[in-house]
């Protein structure tokens, strides 16, 4: 039998230089390939100032956005991209966005425009839709630089009729909405989407350029899944108890355009008393294994004063170290979108967890009239790991805050790689 022994040495001469921007980007060189590095000086701002003037719908059906773009002393071309403003707004600096316009878009202009005329998009132009108009001017050194940044809607699509809905509320509990929506003579259909009240826009800026899309009715257009058009019964049983909800229905004419979207309110039932509202832990199962990592079970019981809480663990080494109770309390006591946060009924938690660790889990009650209760404390240790020695994880890691079965992670922001946009003369 050989034993092959791989030894890593240290590279002690580089042969790559890698630039890197305050966005996080990143340029890189081969080292032998470059002759010098030269550092430059260039005066004033460089900055092409943009300004929607208008749309216009072409006889043949082609669209125009009309604007005026002026380079500063120091511009000595610029950069354009239009797009709906739900791709525009996760770049959300002036690097970020400049750095996106810049990987995306290939043709400099070197001319000032006093009304231009943007035509041969790439995408079809909505009604009714938010669009930015961004320019990145460009020094002589073709160094893209600064951002100018123009954000307007569209006019309203030309409707056949008027395309509507009516809606009633049929039956609400503390977890159930159930609705009758019936579509008007003019609604050819509907599309149906329910949101917790006031997250609408922030779902659309979450995953409207992952997405594509460019507006609400996109998004309520997708996650409908299906066109209702007769009067339908629509129920949500998934629903938390005394939440506002929003549901977005909407219509659309014999074309297929958006109607106004119409949105139903709905509260639902509430649950719990006005007394003290107080939760019982009780220490459950440990297992696990090294290689899939080990968890521990805690049940977090409401009494019937409850209306919702919120739980965790914590090791208490970690928060002999670092927290308190008050920390605790102010930790648990705010709002917060992650899944699994409220909760409503007992709670049969699984945490991942330690071997041989001493931990602390805490709860917390709200009742009926949102007053909170006293902070629920109980402390546990894990047992030793069967036949291996258990290794401590660092501080920075011990506060456990989303449960293992629990949660998930948005995938990342979807790129627009096309080059070719639009024309402009």
């Amino acid at each position: 039998m050989a034993i092959m022994t791989i030894v890593a040495m240290a590279q002690t001469n580089p042969n790559r230089l890698i630039v890197v921007n305050k966005s996080g980007g990143q340029s890189g060189f081969v080292m032998d390939r470059i002759d010098s590095l030269m550092f430059r000086n260039v005066e004033g701002e460089v900055k092409a100032d943009v300004e929607y003037l208008g749309y216009e719908k072409k006889t043949d059906g082609s669209d125009v956005i009309r604007c005026s773009v002026v380079r500063s002393e120091s511009c000595v071309g610029f950069k354009i991209l239009m797009q709906p403003k739900s791709m525009i707004n996760p770049y959300n600096t002036e690097e970020k966005l400049a750095n996106y316009v810049d990987k995306n878009v290939t043709t400099i202009y070197t001319q000032d425009f006093n009304n231009a005329e943007l035509s041969g998009f790439d995408f079809t132009i909505q009604p009714n839709t938010m669009y930015s108009l961004v320019t990145v001017g460009v020094d002589q050194y073709g160094v893209a630089c600064e951002v100018s940044r123009v954000d307007f809607t569209t006019p309203a699509a030309d409707l056949v009729g008027n395309p509507s809905v009516e809606w009633t509320v049929v039956n609400k509990t503390k977890s159930n909405i159930t609705l009758s929506i019936t579509p008007n003579a003019d609604c050819a259909g509907y599309y149906v989407c329910r949101f917790d009240a006031g997250t609408a826009e922030q779902q659309l800026a979450q995953w409207g350029a992952f997405m594509g899309f460019s507006n609400i009715g996109d998004m309520v257009k997708s996650w409908s899944r299906q066109m209702y058009t007769a009067t339908a019964l629509h129920e949500w049983n998934d629903c938390s108890p005394l939440t506002d909800y929003e549901v977005y229905i909407l219509p659309v004419d014999a074309n297929g355009a958006y109607g106004t979207m119409v949105i139903a309110a709905v509260t639902t039932e509430g649950q719990g008393g006005t007394g003290v509202a107080e939760v019982t832990i009780t220490i459950g199962e440990f297992g696990g294994d090294e290689a899939n990592g080990y968890w521990q079970k805690v049940l977090y019981t409401p009494n019937d004063q409850t209306l919702l809480f919120r739980d965790m663990i914590i090791e208490k080494s970690a928060y002999d170290a670092e927290w308190n109770e008050n920390a605790i309390l102010d930790y648990l006591k705010q709002d917060s979108p992650a899944m699994g946060w409220n909760q409503y009924e007992a709670d049969d938690a699984q945490w991942s967890a330690n071997p041989n660790t001493e931990y602390i889990a805490f709860a917390i009650a709200q009742n009926a009239n949102q007053q909170w209760g006293p902070l629920a404390r109980k402390e546990f240790s894990t047992p030793p790991a069967p036949g291996s020695v258990s290794k401590k994880t660092p501080i920075a890691q011990r506060l456990n805050i989303a449960k293992t079965v629990k949660g998930a992670v948005a995938p990342p922001l979807k790129q627009n790689n096309s080059v070719r946009l639009f024309e402009i003369k």
